[in-house]
């Protein structure tokens, strides 16, 4: 699996794996990374993931994505481990409110934001990957809402991650708060910011894994936490979590397909963008 950015004009544009792809965010043009062949499942494998548990999905979902990046037998303990810990054993359960139409839950992560359904395996992928390379680095985020507490509890007692995240005192829920700031682990660190004037600001956060060269300094540092999609209007993202969030519309699909004979093209899925 190769990745290419949506402004390289070249013929052939630069590729990049899925290890650089995760770490990069924004390519050096300023586009974003996006599969070079997007994979598909195919509907006898749709119809296979049909009561499936909701990890299972994920890890079905996504190992297209990764290519050979992470061993299939690691990722899946990957994604088992980041859905482990959901208020719902379905982790994303799906309610019919009338004949033909049914509510996704995704409020039952660990935040109880949706952003938790990619910020939770994200959090492990980064971990995983930086702990191979034997590198470390440091995550600063500003955020005025829900997607600070969800980053924090992604990126909580990693031992290749620090995040900092800075929010505007006395401008977010109380409950908000208490998820930044008590979280007793060494790596987190919430700031409220006093007379944050110019909030809301986009969620962004900026990656810190070194020196890099000064042509490519911003491209390098920038980093959005996936997860955080439009409502954020940041500047720049990395691909993989959003990539994350096709996996509870699928989990609703096969949910839905198993009691009514419906194909894919017969569901519309909405899905929260913030």
């Amino acid at each position: 699996m190769q990745y290419v950015s949506t402004r390289d004009a070249r013929r052939p544009p630069e590729r990049l794996a899925f290890e650089a792809v995760l770490l990069a965010g924004l390519a050096r043009d300023g586009g974003l990374y996006v599969p070079e062949m997007w994979p598909k499942l195919e509907a006898s494998e749709l119809r296979a993931l049909r009561g499936r548990p909701y990890a299972e999905i994920a890890a079905a979902v996504m190992a297209p994505f990764l290519g050979s990046a992470i061993d299939a037998a690691q990722f899946r303990r990957l994604v088992d481990g980041a859905y482990r810990n959901f208020g719902h054993p379905a982790v994303a359960p799906l309610k019919q409110l009338e004949s033909d139409l049914w509510l996704l839950e995704l409020f039952h992560g660990p935040t109880l934001a949706f952003k938790d359904y990619a910020l939770q395996l994200v959090g492990p992928l980064f971990d995983h990957v930086l702990g191979r390379r034997g590198e470390r680095v440091t995550i600063i985020g500003a955020t005025s809402g829900d997607t600070g507490s969800a980053a924090i509890e992604a990126c909580r007692d990693r031992n290749s991650l620090d995040v900092f995240i800075l929010y505007p005192e006395g401008r977010v829920t109380e409950v908000q708060r208490r998820q930044m700031t008590t979280v007793p682990s060494a790596n987190v660190h919430a700031i409220a910011i006093k007379r944050a004037v110019l909030w809301p600001v986009p969620f962004e956060l900026t990656m810190i894994p070194g020196d890099p060269p000064p042509n490519d300094a911003f491209a390098s540092a920038q980093m959005l936490l996936p997860g955080t999609t439009n409502d954020f209007g940041g500047s720049s993202t990395t691909e993989f979590g959003p990539l994350l969030l096709t996996v509870y519309p699928t989990a609703g699909f096969t949910t839905v397909s198993r009691y009514n004979n419906f194909n894919s093209g017969d569901i519309a899925n909405p899905c929260p963008m913030g």
